[in-house]
This record gives C-alpha cells, sequence and structure tokens, in this order.
C-alpha cells in the first residue's frame, strides 16, 4: 500500500519513478489509477490460488471477465455432455453387447469430466443485499387520479399547493427516478403513494394485496436504539423467528457477529441503512420506494446496492436521491416535479422514458450544477436553454452550464461541482441558486495567525461502556482557524464517533489523553441528522425554533454536549461542604487564564482566583464544566450574541442570509423537506457566528446547486471547518487536509496548506 497517506505531488512522483525504474517491483494496492500507470503484470489471490496475468490492473479486469465468460460456457457445456452421457449410459447400459460397450466408453469419458471440473470464477461477497421479489399483481399497483395536495393550516386553509391534477398510474417493474428541487415535495409525494398522508383533492387508490416498502432515514431514527440488530428483525413478525435465523439472514447484509448483537445506537449511520435495507428485504415488497437511500454509506455499500436493486424482478422502484450517478446507474425513467422555481407554485410532473445521463443531456439548463461533467458539450439537447429559463439573462447562464452531465470518466469527478462554484454568484444573482452567506467571526483572543492552535486532542481513546472494543486508541488531533479538516473512513470505522470527541459531544475514557479547546472560542455542530436538532420543534416555525434555541442568549444546542451539562451527581456533589459552584469572572495573566469562583460556606463577595492549570488538578472534573459553561457566555457577549435580539425581523434577515424565504419561515418545519431542514440546522448554528463549524454530512437531503451553495461558504468562510462526509466533490472542494479513521487510529493527510481556501 505505498499510496496510503500521500499526497498527489508525492504520488505522481512515486508513479513516474516506478514507470521508468528498471528492476523488478511488487506492490500491494487497492489504488486502480496507480496500478495502472506502474504494472505490466498483474498476480491475484483468490480462492487459495495464485493466478498471473499479462498487463496492467485494467488489462487485468477485462482478461478476467473473458476468461470467466469462457469458464461459464465451458462449464454449461459439460453440463450438457454430462446429461447427454448419463441418458445413454442408463438407456444401453446393460442391453446389446455393442451398445453396451458404447455405454463403458462414454462412462470412462464421464469419469474424466468429473474428475476434471471447469472452474467458473466468482467475487468474494461483500454485502449481500437480496431483496427477494413479490408475487406478481395485474397492473396498476397504484392509481392517481385527478390528486391535489397541500399542507393545511391549523384553521384548516392551505396555503400552499404542492401539487394540483395529478393523474397517473403506476405499474410493476418500472424504476422511477424522482428528481426536483428542495422543497418541490418529493418526499411527500412518496407519502401519498404510502398512505402516510391523504390528498386534499382526488384520490388514490391501492390493489387489495399491494404490498409497499419505504426507505427514509426517519425511520432509521426511529428505531429502539437499545434493542440489537438480532431483536429488531424478530420484533418484525408475531410469530417470530428464532435468533440463529435472524443472524444467519443480518450476515446476508454485512451485519454479522458483534454488530449484530450490540445495541442499534451503537452502529455507524451505514450500519443502521443497511440494517433498514434488511427490514425492506423482509417485506417482498412489490413497491419499493426510497427516500435518499445512499446518506451515509460507503462506495462499497452503494455499489452493492446497485448491483441488487438491478437484480430485483417484478419490483417498481421509485427513489429519491441526489447520488445521480447512483440513480442514473439503477433508474430506467425519470420523473421531473417542476415548480418554476417558485415557492408556492403547484408542481407539474413531468415523465421523461430515459435514463438519467439522457435526461440530463436532453435538458442541461436543469441539471446545471450536478456532480459530473463531460469533456465537452451534450450530443444532443432538443430544447435550447433559453425557451425554460424565460430571460436572456437566465438563459445565458443556463447555456453555459449546458455540458454537465453524468460522465464515465473517474478522472472529471467532481468538476461539475467546480463549473457550477465558478458561476455561483451569477446564477445566485439570477435566481437559481438560493444562497448561504456565512458570518465573519473575527479571532478569538490572542490568536493572529490561522495557524496557531485553537483546539487540541492528544492520547485521547473512547468505547462505548458497554463494549470492550475501543473505537477510537489514543488518537490526536489540532484544529487552527484555517483548518479545513474532512474526517473520512468506511462505516463504522468511527468517523462520527471522533468528531463528537473533537467537539466534546463524548468524553474520552477516564484518565487517557488531553482535550483542549481555546477558552475564547466559539463552536457550533450541526449534527448527522437534522431532526436531532429539530426532533422537538417540528410543530414550530424556523422564526420560532431560532427563538427558543437563542431564548436566553445562549445556543442551548452546545449547552448540550456532554463536555458542557452537568450531571445529576455532579449537581449534587457542588452542594457538599466548600465545593465550587459558581465561576464569576475570568482574566488573563502572563497569557494564561485565570478564573474567579465562588465556594459553599463563604459570603458571595469572598471570591477566590486560581490559574485554570491549578483548578484543574485540585479540584473534581465538574468544576471545568462550569468554566466552560462561563466561557460559553462570555464568547456570546463577545460575539454579540448575547445581545443580538431575537426579534422577528432580526431572525427573518438571519434566515434570508440562508435561502429561507418568509414563506418558509412563517410555515411550520414539519412541512419543510429535508434539503430545507439541513438549511435551517446550518442557518441556526451560524447565529452565533462560531470560530469552529463542525458538520456531520452536511451534503445529506440537500440538491446540487444548495451543495454549491454550501461549499462556496465554506470557501469563503473566515472560520475552521471540520466535517465527516462521502461526498467526494464536496470534499475535494473545501479540503486542505483529511483525517483517516481507521483501526481505532486517526491518520493525519495534508492536502493544501492552511491558509488555502
Amino acid at each position: 500500500e505505498p499510496t496510503n497517506h500521500l499526497d498527489i505531488h508525492a504520488l505522481t512522483w512515486l508513479e513516474f519513478f516506478l514507470a521508468n525504474w528498471e528492476r523488478t517491483v511488487l506492490i500491494v494496492s487497492h489504488d486502480r489509477g496507480f496500478l495502472n500507470k506502474t504494472t505490466t503484470a498483474t498476480m491475484f489471490i483468490h480462492g487459495k490460488r495464485l493466478r498471473y496475468y499479462g498487463g496492467n490492473y485494467d488489462t487485468f479486469l477485462r482478461v478476467r471477465a473473458e476468461n470467466r465468460a469462457h469458464s461459464s460456457a465451458m462449464a454449461k457445456q459439460n453440463e450438457r455432455r454430462v446429461a447427454h452421457l448419463k441418458g445413454f449410459i442408463a438407456r444401453f447400459g446393460h442391453g446389446a453387447k455393442n451398445l453396451a460397450k458404447q455405454a463403458q466408453s462414454r462412462m470412462k469419458i464421464l469419469q474424466r469430466i468429473q474428475q476434471e471440473p471447469c472452474e467458473v470464477d466468482f467475487d468474494d461477497p461483500y454485502l449481500r443485499l437480496q431483496f427477494p421479489s413479490a408475487s406478481p399483481l395485474p397492473p396498476p399497483c397504484i392509481t392517481v387520479a385527478n390528486v391535489a395536495f397541500g399542507y393545511p393550516l391549523a384553521d384548516g386553509s392551505i396555503p400552499k399547493t404542492l401539487y394540483k391534477s395529478c393523474d397517473f398510474g403506476v405499474d410493476c417493474e418500472s424504476r422511477v427516478a424522482i428528481v426536483g428541487p428542495n422543497g418541490a415535495g418529493k418526499s411527500t409525494f412518496l407519502k401519498l403513494l404510502t398512505g402516510e398522508i391523504e390528498p386534499t383533492e382526488g384520490h388514490v387508490g391501492r390493489h387489495a394485496k399491494l404490498v409497499v416498502a419505504k426507505f427514509t432515514q426517519h425511520h432509521i431514527e426511529m428505531m429502539d436504539p437499545e434493542k440489537s440488530s438480532v431483536n429488531h428483525m424478530r420484533s418484525l413478525t408475531q410469530e417470530g423467528v428464532s435468533v440463529e435465523e435472524a443472524r444467519k439472514y443480518l450476515g446476508r447484509f454485512g451485519l454479522s457477529g458483534d454488530l449484530a448483537l450490540n445495541p442499534i445506537k451503537f452502529l455507524s449511520g451505514g450500519q443502521k441503512s443497511r440494517l433498514a435495507f434488511a427490514e425492506l428485504a423482509w417485506r417482498s415488497p412489490h413497491i419499493l420506494l426510497l427516500d435518499e437511500p445512499t446518506n451515509h454509506l460507503d462506495r462499497e455499500s452503494i455499489e452493492w446496492l446497485t448491483k441488487h436493486l438491478l437484480s430485483l424482478t417484478g419490483v417498481t422502484m421509485g427513489i429519491v436521491s441526489h447520488d445521480y450517478d447512483f440513480i442514473d446507474e439503477v433508474c430506467t425513467d425519470v420523473t421531473h416535479y417542476d415548480n418554476g422555481g417558485q415557492l408556492g407554485k403547484p408542481c407539474r410532473f413531468v415523465y421523461y422514458p430515459m435514463t438519467f445521463s439522457e435526461f440530463q443531456k436532453l435538458k442541461p439548463e436543469i441539471a446545471a450544477g450536478l456532480p459530473r461533467i463531460d469533456s465537452g458539450p451534450p450530443k444532443s439537447a432538443s430544447q435550447p436553454a433559453s425557451e425554460v429559463s424565460g430571460s436572456e439573462d437566465v438563459s445565458e447562464l443556463s447555456e453555459s452550464m449546458s455540458s454537465v452531465s453524468v460522465s464515465e470518466s473517474n478522472a472529471s469527478e467532481g468538476s461539475g461541482l467546480s463549473t457550477t462554484l465558478a458561476k455561483v454568484d451569477e446564477m445566485i444573482a439570477a435566481g437559481l441558486i438560493l444562497p448561504m452567506n456565512f458570518p465573519d467571526p473575527g479571532k478569538p483572543e490572542g490568536i493572529r495567525t490561522f495557524r496557531k492552535p485553537v483546539m487540541t486532542l492528544k492520547k485521547c481513546s473512547f468505547k462505548y461502556p458497554e463494549t470492550d472494543r475501543y473505537i477510537l486508541k489514543e488518537v490526536d488531533a489540532t484544529v487552527t482557524l484555517g483548518s479545513r479538516a474532512v474526517i473520512v473512513g468506511g462505516n463504522g470505522s468511527g468517523k462520527s464517533t471522533f468528531l463528537k470527541l473533537l467537539i466534546g459531544d463524548l468524553e474520552p475514557e477516564e484518565g487517557q489523553g488531553e482535550m483542549w479547546k481555546h477558552h475564547a472560542l466559539r463552536l457550533s455542530y450541526v449534527a448527522q441528522q437534522s431532526l436531532h436538532h429539530l426532533e422537538d420543534h417540528v410543530t414550530s416555525t424556523p422564526i420560532q425554533y431560532l427563538q427558543a434555541r437563542f431564548r436566553q442568549g445562549l445556543d442551548a444546542e452546545v449547552a448540550k454536549l456532554k463536555s458542557i451539562a452537568l450531571t445529576d451527581d455532579e449537581k449534587a456533589e457542588m452542594e457538599k461542604g466548600s465545593a465550587i459552584y459558581a465561576i464569576v469572572g475570568r482574566t488573563t495573566k502572563g497569557n494564561k487564564p485565570w478564573y474567579e469562583f465562588q465556594q459553599r460556606g463563604k459570603m458571595k463577595a469572598e471570591t477566590q482566583s486560581l490559574p485554570f492549570a491549578e483548578i484543574q488538578l485540585r479540584f473534581p472534573p465538574y468544576v471545568q464544566k462550569l468554566i466552560k459553561n462561563y466561557d460559553q457566555k462570555a464568547q456570546a457577549i463577545e460575539s454579540g450574541m448575547a445581545i443580538r435580539p431575537i426579534t422577528e425581523a432580526e431572525v427573518l434577515k438571519h434566515l434570508g442570509d440562508f435561502g429561507i424565504d418568509q414563506q418558509l419561515a412563517f410555515g411550520k418545519i414539519r412541512q419543510m423537506s429535508g434539503g430545507q431542514r439541513q438549511r435551517l440546522v446550518i442557518c441556526a448554528a451560524f447565529w452565533s457566528k462560531p470560530h469552529v463549524i463542525a458538520l456531520d454530512e452536511p451534503t445529506n437531503y440537500l440538491d446540487n446547486d444548495s451543495v454549491a451553495a454550501l461549499t462556496k461558504a465554506l470557501k469563503d468562510f473566515k472560520g475552521a471547518v471540520v466535517t465527516v462526509s462521502e461526498n467526494e466533490a464536496f470534499v475535494n472542494e473545501i479540503s486542505n487536509e483529511k483525517w483517516v479513521v481507521e483501526e481505532a487510529a486517526v491518520t493525519l493527510v495534508q492536502l493544501r496548506d492552511a491558509k488555502a481556501r
């Protein structure tokens, strides 16, 4: 694995050196491009055998596929010969002498064939996603007749109609991609099909024997976190299944061993998605509805999900996803929901019987800003962008984006996002992209450069209390204001755990390691699931949510972090003897913070001051939490958040900076799409003007225009960014360093200079 941890310059040098070195080189590597450029032969270990192939890695794949096809054909031919020989032997083996002699000769041929079987190459299983096919139903499975829908207000009125005059039928064996801007109502449409909500006009009819299975991220959040995956599967049927059957079944979905037996709360986002897929397959559905199914999945899991969705027969699929490579491979048809970019305008359903890449070439103005780009303009674009845009400025801008489409070349990966970024200011001005404008946080006290640390972890370890396995072991990390750090690793490697440990949402093992954060540093955190922040506010408006979150002049979400929130035992400890119960002041002496505190048994005026290092040594850990709470209040005052008015007008202005207009601001959060909710939690995170923003999968639920707006805002942001993301184009644009989480360790890979934006 010589390419692990190498930056692009070192990798390029190594490729050139090895390709021209006149000696023998043996390489073990998973880097396909590196192997193609440096090797002239390939040795393949498979089935306890070593096979030799001439040529580079791509040649090996091609020759292996040809050999597999040849072996498969030979195996089938041998099967036919064996059947013929057995039939002849059974028929004439005890007949006339001459026929019996021929039968004995054929028996020897049969033995020779059976002694030398033709072996057919096969792939090693990684993740077996097997969705059993349901019994066929006569079409249509679902009938939608003159349907209209809009979310009603408390008085019963409907201020915004999402759909109007919808008439169509859903037949079996269709694989339809559902695309459209955030807020168009894609996820709402899936709810109409399943019967979770009823139309305000018209009727949705379903076949009496129809079985519908739906995957959503919300479904994952509703799983009992204390249950194991095995017990979750056993609870799906009234008659129940044995533990052995459930474990064997989950093993086909990559959930084996301790993963199947540990509580669900210890699974990563990708592993929870696998559990949800296992539940879907259990139901043997006629219709499979998938709402953002690739969120949290690593690339191998996405490839296997793609493969097994394509293997299904007799199953209709409706897929909402912003992973356009995924839907291009899986879907045969595209339905575009078009409201003309105007909130409140009913959507128009336009059906395209073609793959997504063909749809992009046909409608390049719709596909502007997608994450792949061809080297030239599309081969066919039957309708010019100007016919759709309605204005010369927008038309010209749309035409400049006409080359955006799904590409088959890995070399062009992410260039579509780069193309959108180059035009993002013009697209925002033209109203094609909703903006994201991050406030300037300034610099914490004493920090004058982008390279000086503001947060550190040293030799910190973490494991969940109920398990013996360390998720992270003696890890180190340093964050500066110039950091653009992306945390990467496979599903279950501990990426989100590491992020939570860094920001203080988890605490390291007692006595292991050291955590430090600048006393004047303001930090905000956006969790992997937007509902993590919004679950108690879905019946509120976005304005009410921000007012409730910052009503006390502090961020209520930051106050929930485990490194800040006091436990009941710690509160009881504060009541004892001469315990410290309040931090009332902070000064700096010799570049070191001193804290003034009050103790039980003394008058309020009798305060004492000590340096932070001495307080750490002399007093219980809860005192450090009191200090962090005091620092948070001081930070709020310094940023102006504590005195910033939480008025409706001020909140509306802040929401507008993040593309949330008045119509959305006064509507209920439960009526917002996944992408709009994600914008809202990002918007709320920046109310405090943080120096460090921590984002866990921030591009989930966002359409590609919103991803472009977020990417530009993060690149312009004058604070530090730490994020977990599987979106390669997004990662490549914003990151100047990668933290690779693997086997409980974290390895830093420097990509660009700390000041590079």
